[in-house]
């Protein structure tokens, strides 16, 4: 990476343990990390037309958006 340059790195997951060691290389000296989230999914409506009846479930994901910036 160039100094100044962004990279911006969305995981699929927000245990701190795999996002720990995603930024293991990204030393505190030489880059700046922004931690944020991002919500997916949401509240799904199916409606069974079999029993006639509408079932509801939540789909909420929620992901782990890193902002990595190369100090210089």
């Amino acid at each position: 990476m160039q100094p100044g340059q962004t990279i911006v790195k969305t995981l699929k997951t927000t245990n701190d343990e795999k996002v720990s060691a995603f930024l293991a290389p990204f030393t505190a000296d030489k880059f700046t990390i922004n931690v944020g989230s991002r919500k997916m999914g949401g509240t799904r409506i199916n409606y069974n037309t079999a029993s006639q009846m509408y079932s509801r479930y939540d789909d909420t994901r929620y992901l782990t958006v890193l902002t990595i910036t190369k100090k210089s």
